[in-house]
């Protein structure tokens, strides 16, 4: 009869075990829900978006700027002209005494590097 007693022991034991891990784990299964790739783009979403409307309120002036002076933030020395305000720099002009014309090249890099100084 006391080897009965014994073996009833672990099988509640064993019973209360298996219980208590099936619970935990359907526990930990609804607290703690899974991270997927759409849930860290709704985490994500708010984060995004006021980065982008900080970058669109510091990079409105530099971006206007840009334009109007003719594709350059600062514009050198005898290399512009003052029109509305604004220096507007010309690409292409002429040294005193020379009939040919100084080609100053403007490209996308330039112009991004120089936006990407002022931001």
């Amino acid at each position: 009869m006391q080897k009965r007693g014994q073996v009833t022991t672990f099988i509640i034991i064993g019973v209360i075990i298996v219980a208590l891990v099936l619970m935990i784990l359907y526990i930990r299964q609804t607290l703690f829900i899974p991270i997927t790739p759409e849930r860290l783009d709704l985490e994500l979403d708010p984060i995004k978006k006021h980065v982008e409307e900080c970058l669109v309120e510091v990079s409105d002036l530099p971006l206007e700027r840009i334009g109007l002076q003719g594709g350059y933030l600062k514009t050198g020395e005898d290399t512009y002209r003052l029109y509305n305000d604004s220096r507007v720099s010309y690409l292409c002009f002429s040294k005193e005494g020379t009939l040919t014309c100084y080609n100053r090249l403007l490209t996308k890099e330039n112009m991004q590097v120089q936006l990407k100084g002022e931001i």
